[in-house]
């Protein structure tokens, strides 16, 4: 067998498609739950940060202990975690235990073929509703050591690029490098799209992997075109930034 890795992925995908089809991820509703004002206690799991309308907002991810109602203080039952949006709140450690405060909303189903199914996309990660704009009422400071730092990690290398590049510049390379989209203008990543390298702001890990290994993982042939794969990509990256400053005089002064 010449491609073994190829033929356990295509395995591994067609086991997994035929999995969901026999056993598809059960919906949960919370019927008239939903639209109400509720108390959400739990641990997060992770988070990010997210363009906003106005500036980029805080997304957490909870698994929840306890779901109340609340007007009557009432337990009201929940399945399983549950995505927040924060508004106007100190950023939680990963790890730690919250209550948060907002309205319960539930993902919407696909309304006709072909549209985004938003619940099922969720359920298959055990969600099923979420809280927006909601408001941090309690944290008890706990962490999760490994995962904080390394959110810390990476929030110190955006940082770097806040501080020497222009605002500009330095969002493309927070996407490109640490999937970081907070900061990305909506008329850049349009840019990108009709130039047809909308691929470049997500960089292959594995490319990666082979650019900075000292061993070829690969043969010497297909080796040599990795790097120049990933040549061609910043060659192409900046040479459409010198493009879109041509084009766009408040792209050169960051904006």
């Amino acid at each position: 067998m010449k491609r073994p890795l190829f033929v356990a992925c295509l395995a591994a995908i067609l086991g997994a498609s035929l999995w969901l089809l026999v056993f598809p991820p059960a919906y949960f509703s919370y019927g008239e739950s939903a639209g109400k004002e509720v108390c959400l206690t739990g641990r997060v799991y992770a988070k990010e940060w997210k363009k906003g309308e106005q500036s980029p907002v805080l997304i957490i991810y909870i698994e929840t202990k306890q779901l109340l109602l609340s007007e009557s203080n009432r337990e009201i039952p929940y399945k399983d975690n549950f995505i927040c949006t924060l508004k106007d709140a100190s950023e939680p450690s990963i790890g730690s235990t919250v209550t948060v405060k907002g309205v319960l909303a539930e993902y919407e189903k696909a309304s006709n073929p072909g549209q985004f199914d938003a619940k099922k996309h969720y359920a298959v990660f055990n969600i099923f509703a979420r809280i927006n704009r909601g408001e941090l009422v309690r944290t008890d400071g706990g962490r999760d050591t490994v995962k904080e730092g390394l959110w810390q990690c990476r929030n110190a290398l955006g940082a770097v690029f806040d501080r020497l590049l222009l605002p500009g510049d330095a969002a493309v390379l927070k996407t490109m490098l640490l999937g970081e989209k907070a900061s990305l203008e909506e008329e850049i990543k349009t840019l990108y799209k009709e130039a047809g390298i909308v691929h470049i702001l997500a960089i292959s890990g594995v490319k990666m992997l082979s650019l900075v290994s000292p061993y070829p993982l690969k043969k010497p042939v297909n080796w040599a075109f990795v790097r120049l794969h990933i040549a061609k990509i910043y060659i192409i990256f900046w040479s459409f930034l010198r493009q879109i400053s041509l084009h766009c005089p408040s792209w050169g002064r960051g904006g």
